[in-house]
């Protein structure tokens, strides 16, 4: 008899089986542990294949295109092992083709503002919800052009507008709004002094009122579980529903300026700092829509909603993650207080959110790129032009008959 199976048998029954247990669930953990790391370096490979998002931005600076680099194009990773076709024009626009400086007559051209989201971060060259746009007004309307130009954030697009953007005599500027950063972007932008998301914002944590204090031990198992559908393996099996990343990772307490889950901006009741926030962004807007109207240009805003107002699983997923109180937040808030400034000054808003949710409960396609990730995938960008487009059909044409 082995030495170890001579040591159980002289255990009680009670004491067998509790080691028995232990020994199976340490077995398990460490088969999973396993399989996860060799699913990782997989995965990493694979990656290590392609260029990435990083690759096709300019080392700095302002260019036409805003962020893009001039004349880029490869095949770039996907999020999913996989490749996509990206291609910058020599004048920075993510666009087959080059520009002339202005339009030619009868044609629409559109100005397409805004951070990774708008950039299409993983996303194909024919599946942006840009060039979406484009093929469609070009089919049903007139023919039109689409201009790509990526901005880290709203303030630092304002910039980009008067210094390049204005400059390509664009009909109409559509500026995405990304609810996960934009907002606590905006705060930074115009605040009176240095500050950062390393720098002083990162000792700001959520109000204690928004996660569950009760029964620690309930939370822990919960959480415990939410890791193991988390992990790679798990993932690889099911297609479950994963709470959105953060950007300071998973330890520590949960920030109230994280620019990956935008959690804070959906609490009912925020601190002043969210307050501030918002109000520097319809600061913010409120500039946009002076400079364009200067210029003639129609502003439209787009908003792009997080993860967790579309998709229910993710939600669920979210609360059990961080440990949240789902009683003190409204997921429509940042959309309700975005349309309310939009319409109390003339700024054209378009929010597809709810059609994006009704796209989810009658297909259950997940819109978003895989582990968390807050970006769209090419349902997503498809899920967002369709929920836009009556919105955009009536607003485009008005510029047309113009």
């Amino acid at each position: 008899m082995p030495p170890e199976d001579h040591i159980v048998a002289q255990l009680s029954p009670g004491k067998r089986f509790a080691f028995s247990a232990v020994t199976i669930t340490l077995s398990i953990v460490f088969s999973i542990w396993v399989a996860n790391t060799i699913i990782r370096k997989v995965e990493r490979n694979r990656a290590e294949k392609y260029p990435d998002y990083a690759h096709v931005m300019r080392t700095g600076g302002l260019g036409p295109g805003g962020m893009l680099q001039e004349g880029f194009e490869d095949w770039v990773h996907d999020g999913y092992g996989r490749s996509v076709r990206w291609k910058n024009n020599s004048q920075g626009f993510r666009h087959d083709r080059e520009f002339s400086q202005t339009p030619a007559p009868g044609v629409l051209r559109i100005l397409s503002l805004g951070d990774s989201f708008t950039a299409g971060y993983r996303v194909g060259q024919e599946d942006t919800f840009s060039k979406l746009l484009e093929n469609w007004s070009t089919n049903n309307l007139v023919p039109t052009e689409v201009l790509i130009a990526q901005i880290e954030h709203p303030n630092f697009g304002l910039a980009y507008l008067k210094e390049y953007g204005h400059r390509w005599s664009p009909h109409v500027v559509l500026l995405g709004i990304t609810l996960g950063n934009d907002i606590a972007q905006s705060y930074v932008a115009r605040h009176p002094s240095p500050i950062g998301f390393r720098h002083g914002l990162e000792n700001l944590d959520l109000p204690t009122e928004c996660f569950i204090q009760k029964d620690r031990f309930k939370q822990f198992f919960k959480k415990a579980l939410y890791r193991v559908r988390r992990s790679r393996l798990y993932s690889a099996i099911f297609n479950s529903p994963i709470a959105i990343n953060s950007w300071y990772g998973c330890k520590g307490n949960v920030k109230l300026f994280d620019v990956q889950n935008g959690l804070s901006m959906y609490i009912k009741n925020p601190p002043p700092e969210i307050e501030q926030a918002y109000q520097r962004l319809f600061l913010i807007l409120k500039d946009y829509k002076q400079y364009c109207e200067k210029h003639k240009i129609i502003l439209l805003v787009g908003i792009f909603p997080q993860r967790f107002q579309v998709q229910p699983g993710d939600w669920r997923a979210t609360t059990v993650a961080y440990g949240l109180n789902p009683d003190k937040f409204d997921l429509m808030l940042p959309n309700k207080r975005m349309q309310d400034f939009c319409r109390r000054n003339d700024i054209i808003c378009i929010d597809p959110t709810e059609s994006m949710q009704r796209y989810h409960q009658k297909t259950a396609n997940n819109m978003y790129l895989p582990r968390g990730d807050m970006h769209w995938n090419r349902f997503g960008h498809q899920a967002w032009f369709d929920g836009a487009r009556p919105a955009l059909s009536t607003k485009l044409q008005t510029v047309i008959d113009y």
